[in-house]
């Protein structure tokens, strides 16, 4: 049988594809993209091949029916393809398909090509393609992950993508991948921070020491671990066997656990030491205080006071002792009926252990990043520009270089630069922020290789710190680590011997806390000073400004002069003017509009526009009067001003100058005197009741607009505010006038109407008698009202009467409630009647203050209905409803008799209290 088109098409394709995959040495690596296309920049195009160096075949496909899209070609090869391993070095590419298509079938080859050059072809398709340089991973474990302390535990790092690994709290030894042993006194964090062209990664782990029990442990973590410059982390610790933990860094409280959020400013290693219990604590007995209780005959035991503390050891003074107890006892019964105390406290002088633990904070800088823009944004030529540079992240030291168009340049934050020609002009600056070594002080570096190191001594000087950063900087590489170390000698008098300085740098070391001390030799004292910190790396970049200038030619500039005249009359009309200059070179060329603006201060408070006016053509350093005729509202001093080429607070005008901010004059001062001062009162409401709210109003207007009033009336209207209110208490028609003073015009005005006063209605109820027992007795209520046609309860019947009284027997405490009405206004009243469960009577004799151990008979009886009772005291309980009983008083007692009915509860108490026992002589 003759093959098929489709299959011969198919075999030429597949057999190409072998060829150009497996040639002559076998299958090669299958590889993906590192990234979409369309993330890194890619570009597909058609008809279209790639001109570079040929460097692989990648493969093919093949199919039946018709070609598919050139953009479904393009992706064909984006997974499953055969790259090259050459094809994951950073670089760029070009990938080339071809197309070979009948109308019943098709198939594609793809190759690999150097660069992203194309030319026209047919049936061809490229893809350009910058690859990226892959980002390094970094892991780090313990194994095991807790210890006691004495053992030790495997610490394995590793990394992908990267070229260098450096450890904190131990050495990689430039090693990418590796396992060394670690055996930390106490639980310790390790970090380990690998680079590789695609940036830097980091990875921690913790390793728990646990001391044995009969010592006290600490805990210490940081979460998280690695923050940025501004960052916050969170100190928590944990402890067993301890009474107190503290730290030098950071505020403990003194707790054996707890957090604290902080913001460090750099690298650090925080240390909590924490002190064992006091159970660890030995010492002497120790005599420090005697006591003398006065008992009632006969004392009977020598533990009768005090019996809270421990016994004492026979004759305790000197005998050791463990702390706790830290306090001890020797009673002894005498002389007469008492007991004689002595106290003894355990006097410590081997305090309990400590131990401390520890958490490293890594500050990583953030990266360094810059801005910068340029003010104004629009000049003429020969007025100046400020361009002005930002700086955040990295090392805040910032170093800058600026370039731009005419040769704009500089070396600070803030540039200026004259432009003489016309155009845009950009700008472009370069931050640099320097390495610099950042020391702490009570640290060292630990692990590492020796870098470099510098001594000196310094004669008849005492310690100075300022200049080991810059002797640092100059002797550690960036990344590594610098020690400072310093001997300060004083003599017996204080006066400085000589101080000796040591500078040690480091490569892959990590910081460790070493604490500064003092000691006494040959009557000299020695100071030992320690501090370390690492050296950050330098970093660079390049910014773009957000904006360009653009320089131009001068032009026309309108400005406008002061308003004229200054005074005015209110609410009469009259014209103001202000005089337009254009100070520009040409000539406007037009006409225009000029705006008049109203305020209520110099500073254009409430600024209000008022109206316009037109001004011609005017010549260069030309002027043209504007006026408009304008009434003010109100007397005062008021504020104008005119702006020249505007029609409206928001617009632009039509004149196109070289200022166009300047356009506006100053505000001036126009003083508005007053119109006429008239004004009128009225009384609201015109009828009412005796103590009702009764209000007077004014109405001014004319003079200044400030006004003072005073007002006047029937019995004894008065007051000073524009409205005043009287309650009146007696009846009758009430009229008012009020007196207006304003500047120096005053007007008297009786009011227009007038307000008739009536009685208003009284109530009054009340209960005898007001409490009452349940079931018992009854409560007898009693109301009565004046000027009032009816009164009702919601809680008794009144038959609509205005007084009387009915008897009442409510089973709970009630208020009763009393409406009485004149028909037109209402008034209310109330009483409430106390219902108590039982009455209750609770005594003791002979009396309430008896001696220690005396006898008392507690009396108890209950008179009303309740539903239970129950007394209760030391050495006494009973329910019932009346009895007594004698009891023994050994101290002060109270006793209580409570009885319930229903959901009501009545108590009634009584306390005997002990006298005072005197020593007799």
């Amino acid at each position: 049988m003759c093959p098929s088109v489709t299959s011969l098409i198919k075999t030429v394709i597949f057999a190409s594809f072998v060829v150009g995959v497996f040639g002559v040495s076998g299958l090669a690596h299958a590889y993906s993209y590192p990234n979409p296309p369309t993330s890194s920049g890619a570009v597909t195009t058609a008809n279209r091949q790639c001109t570079g160096a040929f460097i692989s075949e990648l493969g093919g496909d093949s199919s039946d029916g018709p070609a598919p899209s050139w953009s479904v070609l393009a992706w064909g090869f984006i997974t499953g393809s055969f790259l090259p391993s050459n094809y994951n070095t950073p670089n760029t590419y070009c990938i080339q398909a071809s197309l070979v298509s009948t109308p019943s079938a098709w198939g594609v080859s793809y190759g690999l090509y150097s660069g992203t050059g194309i030319s026209s072809a047919s049936k061809k398709y490229t893809l350009t393609y910058t690859n990226v340089s892959p980002t390094p991973v970094a892991t780090l474990s313990v194994s095991p992950t807790s210890i006691t302390a004495g053992y030790s535990s495997a610490l394995t790092w590793s990394s992908t993508n990267a070229t260098s690994c450096t450890g904190t709290g131990f050495s990689t030894g430039g090693a990418l991948s590796g396992t060394v042993s670690v055996s930390p006194p106490q639980t310790s964090n390790y970090s380990v921070s690998c680079t590789g062209a695609g940036g830097t990664a980091t990875a921690s782990a913790t390793l728990t020491v646990t001391p044995p029990s009969s010592s006290p442990s600490i805990s210490l973590t940081a979460s998280p671990s690695t923050v940025a410059v501004g960052g916050s982390t969170t100190l928590s610790w944990t402890s067993s066997n301890a009474s107190y933990c503290s730290s030098t860094q950071f505020d403990t409280a003194g707790t054996t656990s707890g957090s604290v959020t902080i913001t460090p400013n750099a690298s650090t290693n925080y240390t909590v030491t924490c002190t064992g219990s006091s159970g660890g604590g030995t010492g002497t007995w120790q005599y420090y205080q005697s006591d003398y209780s006065d008992l009632s005959c006969p004392v009977s035991s020598n533990n009768n006071v005090y019996s809270a503390v421990p016994d004492c050891p026979a004759s305790p003074q000197g005998k050791s002792c463990t702390s706790p107890p830290s306090t001890c006892k020797v009673n002894t019964i005498g002389p007469g009926c008492g007991i004689t105390t002595e106290l003894y406290s355990c006097q410590v002088t081997s305090p309990p252990p400590s131990v401390s633990g520890s958490a490293y904070v890594t500050v990583s800088n953030a990266p360094l990043e810059a801005s910068c823009t340029a003010s104004p944004t629009s000049v003429y030529t020969g007025e100046t520009v400020t361009w002005n540079a930002s700086a955040s992240g990295g090392v805040p030291v910032y170093s800058y270089s600026w370039s731009g168009t005419d040769g704009l340049s500089g070396i600070s934050a803030l540039i200026s630069k004259t432009y003489s020609i016309t155009g845009t002009k950009t700008g472009s600056v370069t931050v640099t922020n320097t390495s610099t070594t950042n020391l702490q002080g009570n640290r060292q570096c630990s692990g590492g290789t020796l870098v470099a190191s510098q001594s000196t001594t310094e004669d008849g000087a005492v310690y100075n710190s300022s200049g080991d950063s810059a002797m640092c900087d100059s002797i550690t590489p960036a990344g590594g680590c610098c020690s400072v170390s310093a001997k300060e000698v004083l003599s017996s008098g204080g006066q400085p011997v000589n101080t000796y300085y040591q500078w040690t740098s480091y490569s892959g070391a990590s910081l460790v806390t070493k604490d500064s001390y003092s000691t006494v030799s040959g009557g000299n004292t020695n100071n030992y000073y320690y501090s370390a910190g690492f050296k950050t790396n330098a970093m660079s970049t390049t910014a773009s400004c957000s904006n360009s200038v653009a320089v131009s030619v001068v032009l026309s500039d309108l400005t406008a002069g002061a308003i004229s005249p200054t005074s005015a009359v209110t609410n009469v009309t009259k014209t103001f003017s202000a005089t337009i200059t254009n100070v520009g070179n040409p000539a406007t060329g037009s006409g225009f509009t000029n705006l008049f603006q109203r305020a209520t201060s110099s500073s254009g408070a409430n600024t209000v526009d008022i109206g316009t006016d037109t001004s011609p053509n005017i010549s260069a350093n030309g002027s043209d009067v504007t006026t408009l005729s304008y009434a003010f509202p109100s007397a005062g001093t008021w504020y104008l001003r005119a702006c020249a080429d505007k029609n409206s607070s928001a617009g632009s005008g039509v004149i196109n100058e070289s200022n166009e901010t300047n356009n506006c004059g100053a505000w001036t001062a126009v003083i508005v005197s007053s119109s006429p001062l008239s004004t009128s009162c009225a009384v609201t409401p015109t009828s009412g009741y005796t103590n009702d709210n009764i209000t007077w109003t004014a109405s001014p207007a004319g003079g200044t607009g400030s006004y003072v009033y005073s007002w006047s009336g029937t019995d004894g209207l008065s007051g000073t505010t524009q409205s005043v209110v009287r309650q009146y208490t007696t009846v009758g028609t009430k009229v008012g006038s009020v007196s207006i003073t304003s500047g120096t015009q005053s007007v008297t005005q009786a009011c227009s109407n007038s307000t008739s006063i009536s009685a208003s209605p009284t109530a009054l109820l009340s209960a005898t008698p007001s409490s009452i027992i349940r079931g018992q007795n009854a409560s007898q209520l009693t109301w009565s009202s004046t000027n009032a046609t009816s009164c009702t309860s919601t809680s008794f019947a009144t038959g609509g009467q205005t007084s009387g009284a009915v008897s009442v027997t409510p089973t709970n405490t009630t208020t009763y409630d009393l409406t009485c009405t004149n028909g037109s206004k209402s008034v209310y009243s109330s009483a409430v009647v106390t219902v108590y469960v039982a009455d209750l009577v609770l005594t003791a004799s002979p009396n309430t203050s008896v001696r220690r151990n005396d006898s008392v008979t507690i009396s108890w009886s209950v008179s009303g209905s309740p539903d239970t009772c129950l007394i209760s005291g030391p050495g006494l309980s009973s329910s019932a409803f009346s009895g007594s009983q004698s009891v023994v008083i050994g101290q002060e007692s109270t006793y209580t008799l409570s009885c319930t009915t229903g959901g009501g509860v009545t108590s009634k108490s009584i306390t005997v209290k002990l006298l005072p026992a005197y020593e007799e002589f």
